[in-house]
C-alpha cells in the first residue's frame, strides 16, 4: 500500500468518526465541508467551490502539487503538519487569509495566502489557470 493510499484511509476513517459525532449532535457539516468530504471519498473528482470572488478547484494532483501532495507531505507530519480538521476547514482558511504579494512568494505564476490563527499559520498556494488550482496547503508553526 502505497503512502499515500495508507494516508488517505486514515483521513476517511477520521472524517467517519467525525460525521458520527456531528450525527448524535444533530449538526451538519457547511456545503463546502461536504464538497470536500465528497471529493475524499471519491464521489467527485475534485473539489471545487467560490471563495473571495474566485473559483478554487482541489485536484488529486501528484506528489508535487494538488490533494496527493497535500496528503503525502503536510497530514499528520512533523514539518507542515495538517489536521482532518484543517483539511474539511480549507475553505474557511482561504476566506479569512491574506494574499502575500511578495515576501514568501519565491515562483510569480503562483499566488500565495496565509492564515493565522493565534499561534498557528497556514500557507496555501494557487496556481492562476482559468480556476485557481491548488498546489499545496501546510502549516507554517
Amino acid at each position: 500500500m502505497s503512502i499515500y493510499s495508507e494516508k488517505l484511509a486514515h483521513l476517511k476513517k477520521e472524517i467517519a468518526i467525525e460525521a458520527a459525532k456531528r450525527r448524535k449532535k444533530k449538526k451538519k457539516f457547511t456545503a463546502n465541508q461536504t464538497i470536500i468530504i465528497n471529493f475524499i471519498n471519491g464521489v467527485t473528482d475534485e473539489a471545487k467551490f467560490s471563495i473571495k470572488n474566485m473559483t478554487v478547484v482541489l485536484e488529486k494532483g501528484d506528489e508535487k502539487k494538488g490533494f496527493m501532495h497535500i496528503l503525502i507531505s503536510h497530514y499528520n507530519t512533523k514539518n507542515g503538519n495538517i489536521t482532518m480538521s484543517d483539511i474539511i476547514n480549507f475553505d474557511l482558511y482561504l476566506e479569512r487569509s491574506i494574499k502575500l504579494n511578495e515576501y514568501g512568494v519565491s515562483n510569480q505564476n503562483l499566488e500565495v495566502y496565509q492564515y493565522i490563527n493565534g499561534t498557528d499559520q497556514y500557507k496555501i498556494v494557487l496556481k492562476k489557470k482559468s480556476d485557481n488550482l491548488v498546489v499545496t496547503f501546510y502549516s507554517v508553526g
